[in-house]
């Protein structure tokens, strides 16, 4: 199971778990079947989290660094919980990635991934499949503190929310976990993952599939979910780019999709609602 460890209280949070805006993923040979990791997850909703687990906590009052690193190790921890249990009910082996939350102490950490070096205010969350930063644990995501900091006052990766509050950071500490998720789904049932704004979309779907577990054990105040909207709509691509993550209106459809299911098809909190709809290639 996960665990944490750090070198320092001031040195980045390194979490390794067995068990996502950027998803820095590197490319598959394998040709896709998308409809074949739909049909073996079938309609499996993922569990909620551990008794006992602490929720978040909404408010918009700006916390310290110390409470942030906190609160997204938290999170992290969560996720590892229900993801893992999710796959072990599906009788797959348990997914091991690890967690960095990059502080001004700990410096810049740089990745393997092509042209990617993450400070504690890079203006972005990321997961890149080609660090081992444990031995054993493929890919790290990598939260930068004083980023996610900004995100009580409505600032979501430079962009400003409608709304304010911390669970914009538990949605986007989720968004990065989707990635983990899609890569071992991928890996584990030997399909093609989903490329372009595709792999940013299926990593919101399973952000709000996520949310679901959190909503059913309790772990969601009034305005959280609508903090968890607004934060991806105000990422979403306004006009075409170079690394497309979807327009708002599809940011937010997925993160509903993963959270509601589609109905008489998938409950809410079903993964394969995510896989048949954005499991796509381009």
């Amino acid at each position: 199971m996960g665990r944490l460890t750090r070198s320092t209280l001031a040195a980045a949070l390194l979490l390794t778990a067995d068990l996502t805006l950027s998803g820095v993923a590197s490319s598959s040979s394998m040709e896709p079947t998308p409809g074949d990791v739909t049909q073996e997850l079938g309609d499996q909703s993922i569990p909620g989290a551990a008794s006992g687990a602490a929720p978040p906590q909404s408010g918009t009052e700006v916390p310290t660094q110390q409470a942030v690193e906190a609160y997204l190790a938290e999170r992290l921890k969560e996720a590892d919980a229900v993801w893992s249990a999710f796959f072990t009910q599906m009788r797959l082996s348990e997914p091991k990635v690890s967690y960095i939350i990059v502080t001004p102490e700990s410096g810049p950490f740089k990745s393997n991934c092509p042209d990617l070096v993450v400070q504690h205010d890079t203006p972005n969350a990321y997961y890149c499949d080609k660090d081992e930063a444990s031995a054993g644990y493929s890919g790290t995501i990598y939260l930068p503190v004083t980023t996610m900091q900004r995100m009580w006052t409505g600032n979501i990766f430079g962009r400003e929310s409608v709304q304010k509050g911390d669970f914009a950071a538990a949605i986007l500490t989720a968004h990065e976990f989707g990635h983990h998720v899609v890569y071992e789904l991928a890996e584990q049932y030997g399909q093609a993952r989903p490329t372009g704004k595709w792999a940013e979309l299926i990593a919101d779907c399973m952000a709000g599939a996520w949310a679901t577990s959190a909503y059913y054990r309790g772990g969601m105040g009034p305005g959280d979910f609508e903090e968890a909207v607004a934060a991806l709509a105000a990422i979403g691509d306004m006009t075409p780019g170079d690394d497309p993550h979807g327009t708002p209106e599809e940011r937010t459809n997925a993160l509903l999709t993963g959270y509601n299911g589609i109905p008489n098809r998938y409950p809410p909190g079903a993964p394969a609602a995510c896989t048949e709809t954005y499991w796509k290639q381009g």
